[in-house]
């Protein structure tokens, strides 16, 4: 690499650099996330508590004990989903929800949150007594043995 390949990819370590303390010092709130889901439904979301009494009205059953201010983390993001009849579970609830993971969660949730999604009766395949599909077994059941004394 010449000089000057060197001084541009340093100049772009450097900027990335600096902008790591900003994302870390300003990390995404469980605000955010309410309004975010607000906007999508077009409700009033001038800040957190307007946008989560304006969900309310609209007849969503938000947790009782959101903090507006508090970093998000995956299980404040689990327990807003849930509220909106998503099957959503983590393995790592304390870890933070950054702006990148949220605008992802937005981008695949969309139509469940929005007002014009209606579901209507069970998934499909799910007549309520579990996974119709089970993916371990392959869907090949209980084998029975060839000298089975009870089958003719």
């Amino acid at each position: 690499m010449n000089a000057t390949k060197w001084m541009r990819l340093g100049a772009l370590v450097i900027v990335a650099a600096a902008a790591l303390p900003t994302a870390a010092s300003n990390p995404t709130t469980v605000g955010e996330l309410i309004v975010g889901i607000a906007q999508i439904r077009d409700l009033d979301a001038t800040d957190a508590r307007i946008a989560a009494e304006s969900l309310t009205r609209a007849g969503v059953t938000l947790p009782t004990d959101l903090q507006f201010s508090k970093a998000l983390t995956e299980a404040d993001v689990i327990h807003v989903a849930r509220a909106f009849g998503l099957k959503v579970t983590t393995t790592r609830p304390d870890q933070l929800f950054d702006e990148g993971q949220l605008n992802r969660f937005f981008t695949a949730f969309r139509g469940e949150l929005s007002t014009d999604y209606v579901r209507s009766g069970p998934l499909p395949g799910d007549n309520g007594l579990g996974p119709a599909f089970d993916p371990f077994s392959k869907g090949k059941g209980k084998g029975k043995s060839v000298a089975s004394p009870t089958d003719p």
